[in-house]
């Protein structure tokens, strides 16, 4: 996938807070009321049309103005008072000497902030609680922490996702309605209509009321300012249980806490810890998902969207625009320049997905009563399904301008079909591909109502949902006349689909998997890969090498470890990190005795590296992993680069060597 240029104003971040904190000072008409002149295909007429501003803009700004001061009590003093009392309570236990004991009283802390949260949420539906969520800029007050980076602004509204499917109401669909059904002094609880009456004349609100009944969207009726209050509450909240699992992170790579007066956790780092933490978490920032994805079982595959043939296998996937980049930055030239999406674009090409995952077919059908291919299928078809409403005909990764903004500006769309007429429709779709040959036969037919369910939200599955694991994930979500089909969902269903198997890889091929995707991905970022999978002999003895590659005469031996990594990481459980390290080090002990065989047998039987005046060795994963000290044996001669590195940082440090060699 293209990388997205990051613009200047993404880099203004406490200009973007101030504004969300304090909206409009006055409500400016002309910014929400404009003329914009259209063109008429056929004849050439050009005229000029009226752009009304989303139902709830105006209300919305109002609100932001007048209760700035109470927004912010809310989100940052209220919040941050819960968490500091949550502390004080248990402080005795946070600085024990005991290790587990401390990491046990913080995770009882994180079930507190939920409790809270879940008090919160619990008195509307999800819908409602999306709606208006997702309807509010992907940022943070500064005021709230000292990390508000833009991606602790992906974890805050990624867990506050979470607790909406979580804790919100799915039976009670009293609180929205569609604007062709419900009298315009009852939305948003009667502000709306009392909001246009004081900023507009009579006729323009009798205009707008049309049009909103016309639209028939969905808008939100049993509403309230302390719902707006309320949902800020939540983000600080999700802010502070952040806050929570950084410092479970820290405590788990072996730093020090302390408790202060006031109930904030310090962390004691030594020098080398404050290094290695901050260089983690720089790696870990720099691994996005525009390069490709890690399932939970430790295989990879690329986002590719250059090689697909057709639409139906492009999983389309919402993820949250923290970066603010605009529409001039992704393309979309049928938008105005500067409009910045809550949400923009991300693929997962179906098949390679498949392809690299298809050892576990066996198990996965066995566990889940449904195959993997089909699974992958169903999500790609769905997905082309929500882009067009008629996916025989349009295609995904055509000219999205306004056809995305209006389906993915806010990470989900709603349909009014019911469940058989979306899977008719689908399986329709799968026919006609099938008897072109377009598509590879399977049991979807068959399948489709398992799989239906599985992405299904009900209320017996939200007790599973977990809010720092981001799992299970649903995709579609029952409301009063359809679904909402939250497309941001797709990404974490489809990396954590394979939790729960066991056994599925008795042959080992998931490593074999992983080193030809990352030799596929050097190439392709145009480095000479000299080999791959590829056992070397020397008088009887053999050694494999994973993936070797060359830069004029040095050469770069890259052994592959592909292990499954628990959902505690994310939480820095101890024993995960400490078993992890143990594998890593017997891992980079390996790549270093291979190293060694290389430099004494430059010529063996089958092969010849007599040009290598110089090799190096590196262990690469296909998750950011934590390197546990700063010794010279675990990084470069720079230290810019870890010995132990991701698929990003190979082809960051290849970059680097090349570079430094070729110039």
């Amino acid at each position: 996938m293209k990388k997205i240029r990051k613009s200047g104003k993404s880099l203004n971040r406490s200009g973007r807070v101030k504004k969300r904190a304090s909206g409009l000072r006055s409500v400016d008409k002309k910014r929400f009321v404009k003329k914009r002149r259209t063109i008429d295909a056929e004849t050439g007429d050009s005229s000029d049309v009226i752009a009304l501003p989303e139902y709830y803009q105006i209300v919305f700004s109002e609100i932001h103005n007048v209760y700035r001061n109470e927004i912010y009590n809310k989100c940052v003093l209220d919040s941050k008072s819960f968490r500091r009392r949550a502390i004080c309570k248990s402080k005795e236990l946070i600085v024990g000497k005991d290790f587990n004991q401390q990491y046990d009283t913080l995770q009882n802390i994180l079930s507190e902030l939920e409790d809270e949260m879940k008090s919160v949420i619990k008195g509307h539906s999800v819908f409602f609680w999306l709606h208006l969520y997702r309807r509010i800029a992907p940022c943070l007050s500064n005021e709230l922490g000292a990390n508000t980076s833009e991606a602790v602004t992906v974890n805050v509204r990624q867990q506050v996702d979470q607790a909406i499917k979580k804790f919100g109401s799915l039976s009670n669909q009293d609180d929205y309605a569609l604007s062709s059904e419900v009298d315009f002094d009852l939305i948003l609880g009667g502000l709306l209509s009392q909001s246009y009456k004081r900023n507009f004349k009579k006729d323009f609100v009798s205009f707008f009321e049309r049009q909103l009944k016309f639209s028939r969207q969905f808008v939100l009726t049993d509403f309230s300012i302390d719902d707006v209050f309320n949902i800020y509450y939540v983000e600080g909240l999700s802010y502070q249980y952040w806050y929570i699992s950084a410092k479970m992170r820290s405590l788990g790579k072996g730093v020090v806490l302390s408790v202060s007066k006031q109930g904030d956790i310090n962390e004691e780092r030594t020098k080398e810890q404050e290094r290695l933490i901050l260089d983690f978490d720089r790696r870990n920032e720099e691994d996005n998902i525009q390069l490709g994805i890690a399932s939970n079982v430790g295989t990879y595959t690329a986002s590719n969207l250059n090689e697909v043939n057709s639409p139906h296998e492009i999983i389309v996937i919402a993820y949250i625009n923290a970066f603010r980049y605009t529409a001039q930055d992704l393309g979309l030239t049928d938008l105005p320049k500067e409009f910045s999406p809550n949400y923009i674009p991300w693929f997962i090409n179906a098949n390679d997905f498949y392809k690299s995952h298809s050892y576990l077919s066996k198990r996965f059908i066995k566990k889940f009563g449904f195959g993997l291919l089909e699974l992958l299928q169903f999500a790609g078809f769905f997905s082309n399904y929500i882009m067009s409403n008629d996916p025989s005909r349009k295609l995904v990764n055509e000219s999205m301008g306004l056809q995305y903004h209006s389906k993915f500006q806010r990470g989900y769309c709603t349909v009014n079909h019911s469940a058989e007429e979306i899977k008719s429709s689908i399986l329709k779709y799968y026919s006609d591909l099938k008897i072109s040959g377009c598509v590879q036969e399977s049991e979807l037919e068959s399948q489709i109502d398992a799989i239906f369910d599985h992405v299904f939200l009900n209320e017996d599955k939200q007790n599973n949902i977990g809010i720092w694991s981001r799992g299970p994930q649903y995709v579609l979500i029952g409301i009063e006349k359809g679904f909402l089909c939250d497309s941001s969902s797709w990404h974490f269903l489809i990396q954590n689909m394979f939790y729960g198997l066991q056994h599925y890889d008795p042959k080992s091929i998931k490593g074999h998997e992983f080193e030809f995707a990352l030799a596929d991905i050097l190439k392709n970022n145009h480095f000479d890969v000299v080999m791959n999978s590829f056992v070397i002999r020397k008088e009887g003895i053999n050694r494999e090498i994973d993936v070797a590659v060359r830069i004029r005469d040095n050469l770069y031996l890259f052994e592959c470890k592909a292990s499954e990594r628990p959902l505690n990481f994310d939480i820095g459980n101890p024993k995960t990190i400490s078993s992890r390290i143990i594998d890593f080090k017997k891992k980079l002990e390996q790549a270093e005795s291979l190293t060694k065989f290389v430099l004494e047998n430059k010529v063996g039987n089958n092969y010849d590296l007599s040009w290598a005046e110089s090799v190096n060795y590196f262990v690469v994963s296909p998750f950011t992993e934590w390197v546990w000290d700063a010794s010279p044996d675990l990084w470069t001669e720079c230290k810019r680069f870890p010995r132990l590195m991701s698929v990003h940082g190979a082809i960051k440090y290849l970059t680097s060597e090349k570079s430094k060699l070729v110039s």
